[in-house]
């Protein structure tokens, strides 16, 4: 049977850029308001909003080369934002570096981000990624406390312990990435005993603020039965809420709930739309697993099993 290594609770580096691009459509719409101007910086991270990063480059490159941090660290996304094939991330590396040097913590933590995965000649560095982000958490930047957990549950071999306060931290500083990543510990009894009421209580607390990873989590303890009275219908209403505001993760739990249940629920054809879905939606290495597990899936499946799971998929909402 295909690989089910994504199945279970999970916990990963929040790839977002620290940079107010959420903010600035708010603020722009407020500035409109009151009759306010907006400055080419706002401008810059309305446009990253919009992913047209070349006019974030031309609206940052004055204020950067001037020596304003929050340009530079902007220049520094930008750039890191493009496709490989026009973007550079030895170039944002370089920007990050400038606007660091100013003690600015979301370039800080933006540089972090970069060691933390390596990209674009960048090489991956966990040892100056714990210390980046170690320097923007010096610098009150409580975002970087759940990244700095991950690298320490990601070392050889892994700390826990030191993984849940970092979590810890995260979740008091009102940080739902924080909160579900402290919720997966106590789920899974690392670094701290197991303790399921605590984590559906967190994982529950995060969903609400609409954290995507909680719910798919919250519905893996419902179909494990973890903690809570086995509820398989919760379960995909769960990973459904999950898929739809775009956490693929959970179109992956789904088929392999769907393929796994018993009927009702189990429904081959469902499964194979949602894998197909789900590998719709992914890219690169992902992307090709899941259309390998597609296709061994439907190497046991009837040809009637196969043409109603592609008149399902056309309906999926993603």
């Amino acid at each position: 049977m295909a690989d089910q290594s994504l199945k279970g609770y999970n916990v990963k580096i929040d790839r977002l850029f620290y940079l107010g691009a959420a903010f600035a459509a708010m603020f722009g719409a407020l500035s409109a308001s009151f009759g306010q101007s907006l400055s080419d910086l706002d401008y810059a991270r309305q446009s990253f909003h919009n992913q047209n990063y070349h006019a974030m480059i031309e609206l940052t490159r004055s204020a950067a080369r001037d020596g304003d941090p929050d340009a530079q660290n902007l220049m520094g996304v930008a750039l890191e934002s493009l496709p490989e094939s026009e973007g550079t991330a030895v170039e944002a590396l370089s920007w990050y570096k400038k606007s660091a040097a100013q003690n600015y913590p979301k370039a800080w933590y933006n540089m972090a981000l970069l060691y933390s995965t390596g990209a674009g000649g960048v090489s991956k560095d966990t040892n100056r990624a714990k210390a980046a982000y170690d320097q923007a958490i010096k610098l009150g930047y409580s975002l970087a406390y759940a990244n700095r957990g991950v690298l320490e549950e990601q070392s050889t071999p892994p700390n826990y312990i030191a993984a849940f306060e970092f979590y810890r931290k995260s979740h008091e500083a009102g940080h739902s990435v924080g909160t579900v990543n402290l919720a997966t510990l106590y789920a899974k009894g690392l670094g701290v005993e197991v303790d399921f009421d605590q984590a559906k209580k967190l994982f529950s607390q995060a969903a609400n603020e609409g954290n995507l990873r909680a719910i798919r989590n919250l519905g893996y303890m419902y179909e494990s039965g973890s903690g809570v009275t086995r509820d398989l219908e919760k379960a995909e209403a769960l990973y459904k809420q999950g898929l739809i505001g775009g956490h693929i993760d959970a179109g992956t739990a789904l088929f392999w709930l769907y393929w796994e249940a018993e009927p009702p629920l189990g429904n081959k054809s469902k499964a194979l739309a949602y894998c197909l879905k789900t590998a719709e939606l992914e890219k690169g290495e992902a992307k090709a697993r899941t259309q390998s597990q597609c296709d061994e899936l439907m190497t046991v499946m009837t040809t009637e099993e196969i043409a109603n799971a592609d008149s399902i998929s056309v309906n999926i909402q993603d």
